[in-house]
């Protein structure tokens, strides 16, 4: 006789969300619903399933308050400046091959490759196992120099204490370890502990002290403590600025933030160049462990080299990444903030291009002022009136001569159209350079103000004359020279005449384009440009005029492209001149010159640009909101453009990125699609229709952003408003073609994202700046998410999540009920336990009636719930004897809040009789 048992699998959905067909017949290995999970394993990468990673910080420090990052690029710099990086990631081994035993300690253990624990460093026995590092050959002792740990709690714990040593004894190379005490004749060490706690879920205070030692005895001591709120793995980090010392765990987000000049942690002595780290477990049968080690330091060889540096604006101002992992204001850690008379609109999301070692910034806003009645007269060629225009100065126009321009058109008489800067804004006019009147004649106009797109260089210039006595200076800004003309200084004084002609030097602005005046005698002005300067783009004379109010930029084939213009046509794309980002002369007519175009079938008017995609060095994909285009080539050299789409286009200026293979991913009306360099036709690489919220985004109010993750193998795809409302996140994992939902929570709301790739394979990450200011990214090792309350950033667990498996059917063709005997589930070595809830209900769709079986009341007649916990590893079959007709089974952290993942979950089920209604 049959039985009348059957076993099989539950499987983790890695088929995503699928809202394709009714409940009942949900496709295998898909979900109805999932909020928090993702079909690669957080803790080895396996396809399994579980948690998302968790999000904490990129970058330590805080640019401005809380105030949203709008910005966020980044340019490769070629310099001799700079920190170098030696880095060791504990890949593999019984031990460090590159490291020597510390004197009266234990050998640091490294996982074998094999080992699940991510190839860390690690000690399990209660004593101090520590390595250090002989003197690097071309260490500059005199300048800055740090060394840090990604240290990680043992399966949401932490068992003892990390710590840094750095300038020991080259020759005597031992580390203070208390108890037992080691005596070191010179050096510097830090360390921070985590007490055990009873459970994961008790706030996770810290305590830690710096030292720093000379002949054998403690110099000076230093103490600090904090609270974390959680335990999360972060950089713990010692260093030497000058005569500081700073040592901070997590950053900013804690106490653990100290500065010598402020604790009196002088350095007397000639320091030392050796560097260690150690392991002190304090509870039996845990880990102290760390994943990475870092040591920055300036060479004594000035090598050329390239780096990768960080840029983000906020609140308007420009910080430029000035040491690894560190941004924001405040001593250390700290960003560059670039000082300028110039910023950036704070109210919305801003593209950036780079060329060379310039960021071009699509800076814009809507129009300050327009009319048709502008004057501009003889005797005045450079002052703009309009009688409809009371004053230029009114606080409700906000026109800012550092930040506008104006453009000129409709010109009669001696005015010439075109863009033009704007120096002055005084009640009476508006001061124009160059005078847009040819000194001939009189002349009228139509005027619009509008804000100026802006250029950020890194790139360092050197001294030159710029003015000689007895030579007419009548205008208030101008250029540097012929071969930089994208660099402005600023006469803030002019004379009564509007005019400075004799021996006395002008009046210097000393802050437009970053530019530092030194008096050179008396017959010229010297000056030289800071490393960091912020300026308006704005093209040489005689070649055009950048494109204003064009939210799109883009680098292409040797040129910078502007296109989305609501003041210079929608439709139409601007590229400026092969190799010259300041000629935007669309007349010269040679296989360089600047070209302009849109993207429309023969003899029609064209569809507003929505978006511009760089796919290769040789194509580029145009998007409107209901067509796509690609062009191929460069247009002043025989390139064209033709259609890929008449009915799908792509959604947003942001709603796009490029692949690991140098394909192109966007969002489309119908999908997810990807473009192929080369290729006439698009595809798609979303199996299940998408969810509703990424369909007809309206621009006005929702900016989409995307990226590529190449560790998580899958698209960040998420929703973000210049300001706050409810927005919906998705991950797209590739390889499964599947969609997931992500949440994050609302008091960081994410507001710009950038792929940051670095020289230090630790640091290269998607980048998600946040409306706080905060620079945060997901990490494997992260076991919770920051997030804001009353008291300020706190780190939690891991936010809501579920994932629903099922509705099973109990039955054939769903006719019968089945009685689910019993569960076992096997989960990974590292998991943090799973609350695992069965419902079982009449109809498919009442096993997802989440409301019905959260609440108080007894479950109506047919509708029952059970809920389960499993534990890491192997769990025992546990017996359930659950029946109904249709079964789901919803796998969450529940309280633990830990990342969980799941390998195997097998169900015993038999047959029941009849539906029961």
């Amino acid at each position: 006789m049959a039985s009348n048992k059957k076993q099989f699998e539950a499987h983790f959905p890695f088929g995503g969300l699928d809202a394709s067909t009714t409940v009942q017949t949900q496709p295998p290995y898909t979900t109805p619903d999932c909020l928090n999970v993702r079909p690669t394993d957080v803790f080895n990468h396996r396809r399994r399933g579980g948690t998302r990673p968790g999000l904490g910080p990129a970058f330590y420090g805080q640019a401005n308050g809380t105030n949203p990052v709008r910005l966020l690029s980044s340019i490769t710099t070629s310099t001799v400046t700079g920190p170098n990086i030696w880095p060791e990631d504990f890949i593999g081994g019984s031990y460090l091959p590159l490291w020597n035993t510390l004197v009266d300690m234990s050998p640091v253990m490294v996982a074998p490759q094999i080992d699940a624990e991510f190839n860390m460093a690690y000690s399990s026995v209660v004593r101090p196992e520590g390595a250090y590092h002989a003197p690097l050959s071309n260490l500059d002792v005199s300048s800055r120099q740090e060394v840090s740990m990604f240290i990680c709690p043992y399966k949401g714990a932490w068992y003892g204490r990390h710590y840094l040593f750095m300038w020991l004894d080259d020759t005597n190379p031992g580390a203070p370890i208390d108890p037992p005490p080691v005596t070191i004749p010179r050096g510097i060490s830090a360390y921070v502990e985590m007490p055990n706690p009873a459970t994961p879920l008790v706030l996770t205070s810290f305590y830690g002290q710096v030292q720093t030692y000379e002949g054998g005895g403690v110099g000076n001591l230093y103490t600090f403590a904090g609270d974390l709120g959680y335990v999360q793995a972060g950089w713990f980090r010692l260093g030497v600025n000058g005569n500081n010392v700073y040592c901070d765990w997590h950053g900013d987000l804690t106490a653990g933030h100290c500065v010598n000049a402020a604790h009196g942690l002088t350095l007397p002595w000639a320091n030392g160049t050796t560097f260690a780290f150690a392991f002190y477990p304090q509870t039996a049968g845990g880990r102290v462990q760390a994943k990475h080690f870092r040591h920055y330091y300036y060479p004594t060889t000035a090598d050329t080299r390239t780096n990768t540096v960080l840029i983000e604006s906020v609140n308007g101002n420009i910080y430029v990444e000035n040491w690894p992992r560190e941004f924001g204001a405040g001593a250390v850690p700290a960003g560059t903030a670039v000082s300028a008379s110039c910023n950036l609109n704070s109210d919305r999301l801003l593209m950036a291009a780079p060329y060379l070692q310039d960021l071009f910034i699509a800076d814009w806003d809507e129009t300050r002022v327009e009319g048709a009645d502008g004057v501009i007269l003889l005797g005045t060629p450079a002052f703009l009136d309009a009688a409809s225009v009371p004053a230029w100065n009114d606080a409700a126009l906000g026109i800012s001569a550092a930040n506008d321009v104006c453009l000129i058109t409709k010109a009669t008489g001696g005015v010439r159209n075109g863009t033009y800067d704007i120096l002055y804004a005084p009640a009476g006019y508006l001061h124009l350079h160059p005078p847009p009147c040819d000194g001939l004649a009189d002349g009228t106009c139509s005027y619009k103000v509008v804000r100026s797109p802006k250029v950020l260089s890194l790139n360092p210039e050197a001294t030159e004359a710029l003015w000689t006595p007895n030579t007419p200076i009548t205008v208030h800004q101008f250029r540097r020279s012929t071969a930089h003309t994208g660099l402005v200084f600023e006469v803030t004084s002019e004379g009564a005449a509007g005019a400075i002609t004799g021996a006395v030097e002008p009046v210097w602005n000393t802050t437009v384009g970053g530019a530092t005046v030194e008096n050179a005698g008396v017959n010229q002005v010297n000056w030289t440009t800071r490393s960091v300067t912020l300026r308006k783009w704005m093209a040489k004379t005689n070649k055009g005029a950048v494109p204003v109010s064009a939210p799109i930029i883009y680098p292409f084939n040797g040129r910078i492209g502007l296109a989305g213009s609501n003041v210079e046509g929608a439709s139409q794309k601007f590229e400026a001149r092969w190799g010259d980002p300041y000629d935007f002369d669309y007349t010269a007519g040679d296989a360089g010159s600047a070209v302009r175009s849109g993207a429309s079938g023969a003899n029609q008017i064209g569809s507003p640009i929505t978006a511009v995609a760089p796919a290769g060095s040789d194509y580029l994909l145009i998007g409107t909101q209901r067509s796509t285009w690609v062009q191929m080539g460069d247009l002043a050299n025989g390139g064209r453009i033709i259609n890929l789409s008449q009915v799908s286009g792509i959604q947003d200026k942001t709603a796009w990125c490029p692949g690991p293979g140098g394909e192109v991913y966007y969002l489309a009306n119908d999908g997810v699609r990807v473009y192929i360099p080369g290729s006439t036709i698009t595809d798609s690489v979303t199996k299940q229709p998408l969810p509703k919220e990424l369909h007809n985004i309206d621009r006005r109010y929702f900016n989409v952003l995307m990226a590529y993750d190449i560790d998580a193998a899958g698209l960040m795809l998420f929703l973000a408003a210049p300001e706050r409302r409810p927005v919906s996140h998705f991950f797209l994992h590739t390889q499964t073609q599947s969609i997931w939902r992500v949440d994050i929570d609302d008091s960081v709301y994410v507001t710009a994202l950038h792929k940051h790739t670095t020289t230090d394979a630790a640091d290269t990450c998607i980048v998600l700046g946040c409306r706080d200011g905060r620079l945060r990214r997901f990490h494997d090792l992260y076991e919770g998410d920051d997030e804001l309350d009353g008291s300020g950033l706190q780190i939690v667990g891991v936010l809501d999540d579920y994932v629903i498996i099922g509705p099973m059917m109990m039955a054939p063709g769903g006719e019968g009920e089945g009685v689910i005997a019993r569960i076992t589930a096997v989960l990974d070595s590292s998991s943090g336990p799973i609350t695992a809830t069965l419902r079982t209900a009449p109809t498919a769709e009442g096993c997802l009636d989440a409301n019905l079986f959260a609440g108080a009341l007894p479950l109506p007649a047919g509708y029952r719930l059970s809920t389960l916990t499993f534990t890491a590893g192997l769990n025992k079959p546990i017996d359930v004897r659950q029946r109904g007709a249709f079964a789901a089974l919803i796998l969450a952290s529940g309280s633990s809040k830990r990342p969980w993942s799941v390998e195997t979950i097998q169900i015993e089920a038999e047959r029941a009789g009849d539906r029961r209604i």
